[in-house]
């Protein structure tokens, strides 16, 4: 099964079908939307309970998302995927990083995760909100350490993109092993840009052999970001 999560900024986690991977919906696939605490979906007191020093209930909540589809055999640790977007990339991944392994597959789209980097330069767009958003404790960079996540995982991020620029992938990537690490750099792409789940992303998903390699061009542009 797929866990999607957010968890940020009081947005809402919704239920788009246009935006749903309607081949794997096909191809009896189970998507979650995982509700956590610092999304909107219960209200202002609910985002509040997640926020700034509270962050860590938005990825214990996550944490309670996946392990109750495991639970009742809607998803399994081998089979799991935790997909998010953005700054819910951060949320998720430090979720994975507490927990190594309850999860096969992490997939994130242009991520934002050098949440110390971010902080320490006021220049830098988004600050302001992310010093009353972010507890600087919960940074996927500064925890992140060679097979930390017991996982695969998959990026995309966006040539041009200034909300996540794309040094927060650089920087999470160039701290783990180059093995199970795929990341797609989308040429000119943007914050925001339509179809970011391409077919590679969902191929990648699909997958269940743990030595799958990508196409050549897709390992060229993880090794951008070890050079």
């Amino acid at each position: 099964g797929i866990n999607a999560e957010y968890g940020c900024y009081g947005e809402s986690l919704q239920l788009d079908y246009e935006t749903l991977p309607h081949g794997l919906l096909a191809e009896g696939w189970k998507i979650v939307l995982c509700h956590v605490r610092g999304g909107g979906e219960l209200g202002r007191d609910w985002y509040l309970q997640g926020v700034g020093s509270r962050k860590k209930t938005a990825i214990l909540d996550t944490l309670s998302c996946i392990n109750y589809c495991h639970n009742t055999s809607l998803s399994a640790p081998s089979t799991s995927v935790l997909q998010s977007v953005s700054a819910g990339s951060l949320v998720a991944t430090r979720a994975v990083q507490q927990h190594p392994g309850i999860i096969s597959k992490l997939v994130l789209q242009l991520p934002f995760l050098d949440l110390s980097t971010a902080l320490s330069h006021p220049h830098l767009p988004l600050t302001p909100e992310e010093r009353e958003e972010w507890d600087d404790r919960e940074c996927p960079v500064t925890m992140a350490t060679n097979n930390s996540l017991g996982c695969q995982v998959y990026i995309t991020a966006g040539e041009h993109d200034r909300r996540a620029p794309i040094w927060h992938t650089a920087n999470f990537v160039a701290r783990l092993p180059v093995d199970g690490v795929w990341v797609h750099v989308v040429e000119g792409g943007e914050h925001g840009m339509d179809n970011v789940a391409h077919d590679m992303e969902l191929e990648f998903i699909r997958q269940q052999d743990r030595s799958w390699t990508l196409p050549t061009w897709l390992k060229q542009s993880f090794s951008y970001f070890k050079s």
